[in-house]
């Protein structure tokens, strides 16, 4: 049989009450106000935990632009360097905690959104992945620098 949360737990959506006793706290899942363990998961009906997935992975879109916007923000001010760390990267890894392939990745999308305005709604939208936009900075940075090289502009707006 499926229950909703409410159902399941007795809670209210707007004020869930604590745990049942003995369940783990670790792992917890936030939607809303409502905080789910795995295991109150399990107790969701199929419609209720394909729409809060589908609102969780909606929120984790908005989410990613936002930490771009404040990645670019403090890559703006040098904030990274006013607090010790030697470039964004290490202030990603070190500070934020982010693996060395998240930092990059975010921080590489990031420059894509400040090089090409139009990238922003692309990724808020969800049409433009980090990691497309990732490769996408990546192969405007390579041609800029081989344009350089052969003492040619680099690539311009329309051009990318």
């Amino acid at each position: 049989m499926n229950f909703t949360y409410v159902e399941a737990f007795g809670a209210s959506e707007s004020e869930p009450e604590s745990e049942p006793e003995g369940m783990f706290t670790s792992n917890i899942i936030s939607l809303g106000s409502q905080t789910m363990n795995p295991t109150q998961l399990k107790a969701l009906n199929d419609e209720t935990l394909v729409n809060d997935l589908k609102n969780l992975v909606q929120k984790e879109k908005a989410l990613t632009y936002q930490i771009l916007d404040y990645l670019r923000e403090v890559e703006t001010r040098r904030l990274f360097v006013a607090r010790g760390f030697s470039s964004l990267f290490v202030f990603c890894t070190e500070y934020l905690g982010y693996s060395e392939p998240e930092a990059q990745v975010r921080i590489q999308a990031m420059r894509l959104l400040k090089s090409v305005p139009i990238a922003s709604e692309k990724i808020k939208s969800g049409e433009l992945s980090l990691s497309v936009a990732a490769h996408l900075q990546s192969a405007f940075r390579k041609e800029d620098i081989k344009r350089k090289e052969d003492g040619k502009e680099k690539l311009n707006l329309t051009e990318k």
